[in-house]
């Protein structure tokens, strides 16, 4: 006897498509690295969901003709723009971050999406970086 079996991102695009939201909700789905997957956001597509997702530092950004990966063009972002903390209150305090928006950019296998880099708000540009922190 043979057994089929889904992996867990195919099973979540089913989940996402058979989603009914009552009239006037906006669905927002959450989705980690992993999920980040061709089906799932089209799925979330198909439903006119809304998604958020991180991206891992080895994904392939385009822009303009060229290629970079989403780690190395985020790194490059940082000494050009200067932005206010995000603070979330979390018990038992609060994390403080840095975003900055990159724009629409094609994800490889995904298609255009918006991006936006974030890191830790505490972070220093390494240039600016203490003799001290080396």
């Amino acid at each position: 006897m043979r057994v089929s079996f889904q992996t867990t991102t195919e099973l979540a695009a089913q989940l996402i498509r058979k989603g009914k939201p009552p009239a006037g909700v906006k669905v927002l789905v959450l989705l980690d690295a992993y999920y980040l997957w061709r089906r799932v956001v089209q799925a979330c597509g198909d439903q006119h969901f809304h998604f958020v997702s991180t991206l891992k530092r080895h994904r392939r950004l385009f822009k303009a003709g060229g290629k970079r990966t989403a780690g190395r063009y985020g790194k490059n972002l940082w000494p050009r723009r200067r932005t206010a903390p995000l603070i979330i209150a979390n018990l038992p305090g609060s994390a403080r971050y840095r975003c900055v928006a990159a724009g629409w950019l094609v994800v490889n296998t995904l298609g255009p999406l918006p991006v936006i880099c974030s890191r830790n708000g505490t972070a220093t540009h390494p240039d600016r970086r203490s003799a001290l922190d080396h």
